[in-house]
């Protein structure tokens, strides 16, 4: 298929932007069709919300943090680390399909309303919380 064939020939294709600014990644996220995440390091992933909430479809590592943001098939998809074909085949599915990415980009949306500064505050209080009553944090005096 000649989709398959174009990506396959930029698969070694790397692109590191540095540090941006906030106006400038914005541009560079609406330029984009799809946001490909393969990190299996990241804790929270950020990136990752920012990118659904620009409005991109998501494809990223099943590892690391942002795994938890990806309801597969719904609002992202998550592949098996270093699966190069399964990127790919995620990619070409969302842009041959446009109505499966369309879905997945409003859920994403939809998705990412939940990440407001008080949900997120009230979230890690009640996390902190929650921790502070196991028995996994014993005094050091």
């Amino acid at each position: 298929m000649e989709n398959r064939l174009f990506y396959c020939q930029c698969k070694n294709l790397r692109l590191f932007l540095g540090n941006l600014i906030q106006e400038k990644l914005g541009q560079i996220y609406a330029s984009c069709d799809a946001f490909i995440f393969p990190s299996v390091s990241e804790t929270y992933g950020n990136v990752v919300l920012e990118a659904m909430s620009s409005g991109l479809a998501c494809i990223i590592a099943n590892g690391g943090g942002s795994k938890s943001f990806i309801d597969h098939g719904v609002n992202g998809f998550l592949c098996e680390p270093f699966d190069a074909d399964e990127y790919l085949q995620h990619i070409e599915n969302l842009m041959i399909d446009h109505s499966m990415r369309s879905d997945v980009i409003n859920n994403g949306l939809d998705y990412v309303q939940g990440f407001d500064w008080d949900t997120l505050v009230e979230s890690f209080y009640d996390q902190l919380n929650a921790l502070s009553k196991t028995r996994f944090i014993q005094s050091i005096y």
